[in-house]
């Protein structure tokens, strides 16, 4: 993530969750300490001393996903906003909480997890621009799936396996993927429900619903600026 004070531009930051209801009936005991003050995560051993590791920030159950945004991913929103890349990018074994935390129960705003957060500030902001300015803007979703070294398009009806080309100014992208254009956030998360449908997944022992691929969210926000140059579009 990209860190709020300037200097650096990765930020990685940990977020622990409770045990579920299977992992107390089963008997286990939490090992890991969240030491807040120090941003340090604690991992206590049976045997021998605790080993600690340092992290830009951690977060422990006693934060919400509105918290988790608003510290965190927020920035990222104002920044695409500006003209810079962002990326939330969520790592961590089967059944640690990355769905829940990228995703949440969108039926839920309370619950919400980072990606519909995004989406709804950033089509709130761009009405705020919208309004205060002569600048217009196009917002264009994409959903890509990595699996067993391949790349699928979940936003396409048939799915065949896509190229991931590099542009000339470096940038990554898979080649024939969709990426419709959507006008709110409605018609984003529609898109990103179609094509979670599409995802490969498969039951583990730590989770009945976990996905077996990585998949990629993207927005390319597009910015029109009728009262300088409105025939060249500023791609955020």
């Amino acid at each position: 993530m990209v860190k709020k004070s300037s200097g650096e531009n990765i930020r990685v930051v940990v977020r622990c969750r409770n045990l579920l209801p299977n992992e107390l009936e089963r008997g286990d005991k939490a090992v890991v300490r969240m030491d807040l003050a120090t941003n340090q995560v604690v991992l206590q051993h049976a045997i021998g001393d605790p080993e600690t590791f340092a992290f830009d920030a951690v977060y422990n159950n006693t934060y919400t996903q509105r918290d988790i945004f608003l510290q965190e991913v927020q920035p990222l929103v104002e920044a695409v906003l500006q003209g810079y890349n962002a990326t939330v990018f969520a790592y961590g074994q089967s059944g640690s909480g990355k769905t829940h935390t990228m995703t949440g129960k969108l039926e839920d705003p309370k619950l919400w997890g980072m990606m519909p957060q995004v989406v709804d500030h950033l089509f709130n902001e761009i009405k705020k621009l919208s309004t205060t300015s002569k600048k217009t803007f196009k917002v264009r979703v994409s959903y890509i799936e990595l699996y067993n070294g391949k790349s699928r398009d979940l936003l396409a009806t048939k799915q065949v396996n896509l190229e991931i080309k590099q542009n000339m100014a470096k940038n990554f992208y898979v080649k024939g993927a969709d990426m419709p254009e959507v006008t709110n956030f409605d018609e984003c998360i529609r898109y990103f429900n179609q094509g979670t449908d599409r995802r490969q997944t498969a039951s583990t022992d730590l989770n009945d619903q976990s996905s077996r691929s990585h998949s990629l969210f993207q927005l390319q926000v597009e910015q029109f600026d009728f009262e300088h140059d409105p025939s060249t579009p500023v791609i955020l």
